[in-house]
């Protein structure tokens, strides 16, 4: 049962509207509620006009952070009690959207390394599902190797079809969470574990949306509900 003093969260959410959606429900799913009483408090700001966060990385479209730190903001105004981000590639800019607003933001990549320590500690191989710009960024290569853990990411041809499946017109941004992209995205995980991954992780928020662990012959870490099983103890404790 959850107590009634819990914290109030603050979803910064619209990249993309889906991922945001099932980072809700498994909120929802991750809290020990009874009745609709017992489930905690959430502000979602769904903001899809955030400019592409892997365009910018890339050097190639305008840099979110702006609306990233606007959009915090109106959060933090409204008055929830701690942040968190259901889009990793935004996390490229964590530091500066920290500095900008003074209540905590959690970090999807610490939370995933985490349970990774917790659940797998064995494993040392991680392959990465992720966008361009997470890849390009390093922001799990600079995250998990302080912890001895080696990142295998794709080849220069399976992260373009990686990204096809993700950005392109019948992809997973465009609602399509079956079929093709799901296809594109199982087999470039089999090469990933073909190179030696011992589990696989759902880099981009939007892969979990299409495969889970019940779809690998390794495990499967899907970070958006490490993020939510992270939130419900913040908001908890």
């Amino acid at each position: 049962m959850v107590n009634k003093k819990t914290k109030l969260i603050g979803i910064l959410g619209g990249m993309g509207p889906e991922a945001t959606a099932s980072f809700f429900y498994k909120i929802i799913k991750n809290t020990p509620a009874k009745k609709d009483q017992d489930h905690l408090r959430v502000l979602i700001y769904n903001n899809p006009k955030i400019p592409d966060r892997t365009k910018a990385i890339l050097g190639k479209g305008e840099s979110p952070l702006n609306e990233l730190i606007n959009s915090a903001n109106l959060l933090k105004n409204s008055g929830v009690d701690f942040l968190t981000i259901p889009c990793i590639s935004s996390h490229y800019y964590y530091e500066h959207l920290q500095n900008a607003v003074n209540i905590p933001i959690l970090h999807i990549v610490e939370e995933t390394l985490s349970s990774i320590k917790s659940k797998f500690n064995q494993a040392k191989r991680v392959g990465l599902l992720a966008t361009s710009g997470t890849i390009h960024s390093r922001l799990f290569h600079k995250i998990f190797e302080k912890y001895g853990l080696t990142i295998i990411a794709p080849n220069k041809r399976n992260q373009e079809i990686l990204m096809d499946a993700i950005y392109g017109r019948n992809g997973i941004k465009a609602g399509v969470t079956a079929g093709v992209p799901k296809d594109k995205i199982l087999r470039i995980a089999d090469t990933l574990i073909r190179d030696g991954a011992e589990i696989i992780v759902g880099g981009c928020t939007e892969i979990p949306l299409v495969i889970n662990e019940d779809n690998l012959t390794i495990p499967f870490v899907d970070t958006l509900e490490e993020l939510a099983i992270a939130t419900v103890k913040k908001a908890i404790d």
